[in-house]
This record gives structure tokens, C-alpha cells and sequence, in this order.
């Protein structure tokens, strides 16, 4: 199963947070999502936030243009990029 899917909507990326890490990185992929850690904690969306702007800078992407379509308040979440690029998958592992 891959992290990640496309359509004409737009790139999904399935992952799993996880809030207050000591550094914020992306994980291995894991039970059919990326395991994201970001320094935020889970407090008033501070960690949403934390990944949005790190999917924004590996992306190269505006924060405008993701999207949390899934789990605002859980560790298991649906991130969708509005565009994207085809060498952008490399990113994913594809």
C-alpha cells in the first residue's frame, strides 16, 4: 500500500503525527502512512500547523495549497496538495 495517492484533485498523502518529537522530520512509512514527528504539541492545532509548513518547504509548495482533508484531531491524517509536480513523487518514494 502506498502513502499516497493522486487524482484530479490534487496529491494525498496519508500520515501518521506525532506531536512534541525533539525535531521535526519525516519517518519511515509504516503501516500505510509516513510517520511525520513535529516539535509542536497537539495544543489549538499548533501541530497541523508544524506539519502543514513542513510538507510546504519539502514540497516547495505554498501552505495555501495543502490541505488537511482528515484527523484535525487525531495522530492518523489526510493531507491533500491542491498541484504537483510528477518528480515530487520521488519524495514519496514512488
Amino acid at each position: 500500500m502506498r502513502p499516497y495517492r493522486t487524482d484530479d484533485q490534487g496529491l494525498w498523502i496519508s500520515v501518521r503525527l506525532q506531536p512534541k518529537a525533539s525535531r521535526t522530520q519525516l519517518g519511515e512509512f509504516k503501516e500505510g502512512a509516513w510517520q511525520l514527528k513535529v516539535m509542536s504539541p497537539p495544543v489549538d492545532g499548533a501541530a497541523n500547523k508544524e506539519a502543514i509548513k513542513f510538507l510546504s518547504k519539502t514540497f516547495k509548495c505554498p501552505k495555501t495549497q495543502i490541505h488537511l482533508e482528515k484527523g484535525e484531531k487525531s495522530r492518523d491524517k489526510l493531507f491533500r496538495l491542491e498541484t504537483f509536480k510528477e518528480e515530487q513523487l520521488s519524495l514519496l518514494g514512488s
